[in-house]
């Protein structure tokens, strides 16, 4: 089945039809997909292919995305809940600004993912991989400590590369 006949039936909300196709098939490519501003619920993500995929202002709702190939897709102002990402490949997606609640990240590959402004209450990321080469902001809302890698620290500080020289120690120097 095509890309396009796999988006329609979610778009019209044949989420049976749509995981039952997911679960006969072997392999799926769904990468770059639109699925921006879909609610979705219940749906079977696991083992696809959705590099560069866009979620963009989506409702997802206990939907599974394990073992799926995420790498540069966009979560951006979504709203996601009891959704999980176990074993996923997330590296560079973008969930800033977005609402991730009880979701979980076991085993799965956080490498430069973008999560600044977003709420990642009571979701699990205790046993994600490379979260600390995220990206993250002060508004960050971070889950408890026992969520979390213990050797992940989620406080934020400036990068010092913004970090300024005093004019006077400047004007010290003659060149």
């Amino acid at each position: 089945m095509s890309k396009e006949n796999m988006l329609e039936l979610l778009k019209t909300n044949n989420i049976d039809e749509f995981n039952n196709i997911i679960e006969s098939e072997e392999y799926i490519d769904l990468s770059e997909s639109d699925f921006s501003g879909l609610e979705l619920s219940g749906v079977n993500f696991n083992t696809l292919d959705l590099t560069g995929c866009d979620f963009t202002d989506s409702v997802l709702e206990n939907c599974s995305f394990d073992n799926s190939e995420l790498t540069s897709s966009k979560f951006s102002r979504s709203s996601l809940t009891g959704v999980t990402f176990n074993q996923a490949v997330l590296t560079s997606a973008k969930f800033d600004y977005a609402k991730v609640i009880s979701c979980d990240f076991s085993d799965a590959d956080l490498t430069s993912v973008d999560f600044s402004e977003s709420d990642l209450s009571d979701s699990d990321l205790s046993s994600a991989e490379n979260l600390s080469t995220s990206k993250f902001d002060k508004y960050t809302i971070w889950p408890d400590s026992d969520r979390l890698p213990h050797d992940f620290d989620g406080l934020y500080s400036e990068d010092l590369a913004h970090l300024n020289d005093d004019e006077e120690e400047s004007s010290d120097y003659d060149f």
